[in-house]
Parts: structure tokens; C-alpha cells; sequence
């Protein structure tokens, strides 16, 4: 996505058309480095900069707080309708 210039234009195109279905995440995990833990967001930062700030937002953060609540509001509905105690 930042290998080139044109990557990262073209990138940053179909985030922008398509900016709801994009996640910034990595496999990184039980880092305690914060150069470490930044390192591959620290990467992207020709994107960030390509990118609108609405864009921007919903993939660093927007999106995914977004489906995580849907989603723990539909696994407590979930369980109400499931788990409900005699």
C-alpha cells in the first residue's frame, strides 16, 4: 500500500470510495516497545496523509469501534433471548 507513490494513490482511492469496510490492524501482539507497537501504523503514515480526515478517522478508528459495539449489543441480545434463566 506505501511501496510507491502510485500504490499508495491507488490505495487511498478505494479507501476513500469505500471507506466504511476498512480496518487498520496488525498481528502484533503483548508488545510493550511503543516504537514496536507503532512501528507498522508508523509505516502507513504516506496513506494516512493521502487519505481525507473522515477517511482517516474511520479506519484507525471509527470502523471498528462502530462494529464492536453493533456487535456486543447483538451477543447481549443474543443472550437474553438465549441464556435467560428459569
Amino acid at each position: 500500500m506505501v511501496a510507491t507513490p502510485q500504490a499508495t494513490h491507488s490505495t487511498a482511492r478505494l479507501i476513500e470510495k469505500y471507506s466504511d469496510r476498512f480496518l487498520m490492524g496488525t498481528d502484533n501482539v503483548a508488545l510493550t516497545e511503543p516504537e514496536k507497537v507503532f512501528a507498522v501504523f508508523n509505516q502507513y503514515q504516506p496513506l494516512w496523509d493521502s487519505l481525507s480526515e473522515q477517511a482517516s478517522y474511520k479506519v484507525r478508528k471509527g470502523n471498528f469501534a462502530r462494529l464492536f459495539d453493533e456487535a456486543s449489543a447483538k451477543v447481549r441480545q443474543w443472550e437474553r433471548a438465549n441464556l435467560a434463566r428459569p
